[in-house]
């Protein structure tokens, strides 16, 4: 490794140019999630209908419902969690972004704790 060069981290500003480019680049990794979720429960209930009937292609349209209501509030927490840090950050206040990380990080592994329990019982 060559000590001459400055260690240099590739940033992008999002708070400067033109902004639908800026938040089409910013939103590109979620919008692509959602097409992939949506494929795969269109390539889902495509199988499920052809070889398992109209009960099974009900449940797994209901399933992909729960589905959208799950990760939509999950996103919405982790995008307020993630405010909260850079704010936090951005005020040098790093003892509370610490703080704001922990909170989050033991209140999605509580819910996914409980999600795990009630799909062992109910499932």
């Amino acid at each position: 490794m060559d000590d001459d060069k400055p260690n240099r981290r590739r940033t992008h500003d999002l708070t400067s140019g033109p902004i639908p480019r800026t938040l089409l680049l910013f939103a590109l990794p979620v919008l692509g999630s959602n097409v992939l979720q949506s494929l795969n429960g269109s390539i889902n209930a495509v199988w499920v209908g052809r070889f398992l009937g109209e009960a099974a292609l009900t449940a797994t349209s209901n399933a992909n419902l729960v589905l959208f209501l799950i990760l939509g509030t999950v996103f919405g927490i982790g995008m307020a969690a993630t405010t909260l840090v850079a704010q936090s950050v951005g005020a040098r206040d790093l003892p509370e972004a610490k703080r704001i990380v922990g909170t989050s990080a033991t209140f999605f592994f509580l819910v996914s704790v409980v999600f795990a329990v009630c799909g062992w019982i109910w499932v």
